[in-house]
């Protein structure tokens, strides 16, 4: 199930019956399924997700949890170390047989980005504004252009800087939760019309640590792309 939330405003000074459209939520989804053939868990996990931007489109924010149906049990917790690890199994139970609710979120995200140029700003709110009109599998490749936006160079825009903010929560059960949350930069800007130059760095703030840092150079050769990336510290 697919919805988009809107709202229609006219202000006091506005003369005119006509009224201004005003987005509240873009694409707010509930995904799930259910097997009739399984023997067991015939209900998936149910996914809800949106989108919305605001501030004249400037800010994007993207968010979406998914909830398990099915309860756990708690056989036993054992200790290694400090870390706690407990002993369970999945019940065939549903969580509102029991007054559990609809179930326990085993995973949420949320994501704030922007980008500091106009003219890339416009380009992402067209393609996010044509985005209802893809087929679901178009729609998985711009999500993932979009969560990746240091992958795909655009020698059109001579400069870019764009900032983001991520949040991730996660839990099975009776584990203990496990959240990150991490600041990121990135930006490139153009050498001459076939060359660029580009950076992606970034701040975990649970660990109070820098992220992978990378910088880059990259080529326009028509049919193809060079990339050369150094990463100076970090995992990689």
């Amino acid at each position: 199930v697919t919805n988009n939330l809107e709202m229609k405003v006219r202000t006091k000074k506005d003369t005119t019956d006509e009224a201004r459209k005003v987005i509240l939520i873009d694409n707010l989804s509930l995904n799930s399924s259910y097997n009739f053939l399984a023997d067991s868990f015939n209900l998936a996990p149910i996914r809800i997700s949106g989108r919305t931007r605001l501030f004249k489109k400037k800010v994007n924010i993207n968010f979406g949890a998914t909830v398990d149906p099915y309860i756990y049990q708690l056989d036993s917790i054992y200790y290694v170390g400090e870390s706690r690890l407990p002993s369970q199994r999945r019940r065939n139970i549903f969580a509102w047989d029991v007054g559990e609710g609809i179930g326990q979120i085993t995973s949420a995200q949320f994501a704030l980005s922007m980008s500091l140029n106009p003219k890339a700003r416009e380009r992402e709110n067209e393609l996010t504004d044509t985005q209802n009109e893809l087929s679901p599998q178009e729609q998985m490749q711009l999500e993932f252009i979009k969560n990746n936006p240091e992958l795909y160079v655009d020698f059109e825009i001579p400069w870019n800087l764009r900032l983001n903010y991520n949040f991730n929560y996660r839990k099975n059960g009776y584990e203990e939760s496990r959240i990150t949350q991490a600041i990121q930069m990135s930006g490139d800007l153009s050498l001459t019309e076939k060359w660029k130059i580009g950076f992606q760095s970034g701040f975990d703030i649970q660990q109070l640590e820098f992220t992978n840092t990378s910088f880059n150079i990259s080529r326009d050769l028509h049919c193809w792309q060079m990339n050369f990336s150094w990463t100076p510290f970090g995992r990689f």
